[in-house]
């Protein structure tokens, strides 16, 4: 009885191994850049890893860290509270401040609602 159960759970890890080495990555990760005019003028770029974190750099404001997740071509950005404020560049009025973009099929242009605004984002080539 003890090695049907030893196999079973053997036969579950291996399973469970094969889906998450089969799992695919979002078509949000990689770098996005943007051109943004006012009221906020300047440079945007996100670099979103495929661990769910990343960079965000908006204009003149310090570059800050980001977590993110996607689903459904909706990507939900947030601003990293923590560490952003602990690096002192990140003011506490924008902590834990999220904000969604939505992926084109093809997955190289993104729209990033930022509230005061909307962004056009452009997926960089690898």
């Amino acid at each position: 009885m003890r090695t049907v159960g030893t196999a079973l759970a053997l036969t579950i890890l291996f399973a469970i191994g094969t889906l998450i080495g089969c799992a695919r990555t979002s078509p949000a990760v990689g770098v996005w850049n943007g051109i943004h005019l006012p009221p906020m003028v300047g440079r945007v770029t996100l670099t979103l890893n495929a661990d769910g974190k990343g960079f965000a750099k908006i204009g003149p404001l310090p570059e800050q860290p980001v977590v993110w997740v996607e689903e459904n071509n909706k990507v939900t950005l947030t601003l990293s509270s923590a560490q952003g404020r602990k690096a002192g560049v990140q003011p506490a009025s924008t902590a834990g401040a999220s904000f969604v973009g939505t992926l084109t099929e093809d997955g190289r242009t993104m729209t990033m609602d930022l509230g005061l605004a909307t962004i056009t984002l452009q997926k960089q080539a690898k």
